[in-house]
């Protein structure tokens, strides 16, 4: 049966290049992975004069969720399990006034360093506006970053939350006690 033939008959399976040598499976620590994510993006937020996001656990929790349901399932998208970022974070127990989430995949045939993995994703992450937007949100104090390895495809799915906890929500109120209209802008 022909290469092709194969292909079609599993189209979802990818394969590995044949003939090649030194195309190594290599399947980093994804734990190492995580942390230099976190690193990176650190490094990137202090060169635009932001403070750095630590990881808070909860939020870890609830990227984990997601980065290991996208990877069992090979459905990607922020409500790929039908829920939202927010719904996430609340169920692992994070009460937040802002949330937002970074989510990407990536595949190489011959496997990542966690040197490679770490910055493809954040690089792919700071070119496209939206997750640079996140990333440098100076309104964020908090991070949660997974990912996962699908074991059928060998895809990565890594998710990156960004968050500010409920307890550190700016309230503040205007009292106009000048007897006149007075127009103001927020």
């Amino acid at each position: 049966m022909s290469t092709s033939a194969l292909a079609a008959q599993n189209p979802v399976e990818p394969r590995k290049p044949v003939g090649v040598a030194g195309a190594p499976d290599v399947q980093p620590d994804l734990s190492l992975v995580t942390q230099q994510i976190i690193g990176r993006t650190n490094a990137f937020r202090k060169q635009e004069n932001r403070r750095p996001v630590e990881a808070d656990p909860q939020l870890n929790e609830a990227a984990a969720y997601f980065a290991d349901y996208m990877a069992r399932t090979s459905q990607y998208g922020h409500e790929a399990d039908g829920g939202s970022p927010a719904g996430r974070a609340n169920r692992y127990g994070y009460e937040h006034c802002i949330i937002s989430e970074n989510i990407a995949y990536q595949y190489n045939s011959a496997g990542f360093t966690r040197e490679e993995l770490a910055s493809s994703l954040v690089e792919g992450w700071k070119r496209s506006a939206g997750h640079r937007r996140n990333m440098l949100d100076s309104d964020v104090s908090d991070t949660g970053v997974a990912v996962a390895r699908s074991a059928k495809t060998g895809y990565y799915y890594a998710v990156q939350m960004f968050a500010r906890p409920k307890s550190s929500t700016i309230a503040f109120g205007i009292a106009n006690r000048s007897g006149t209209t007075v127009a103001y802008r927020l």
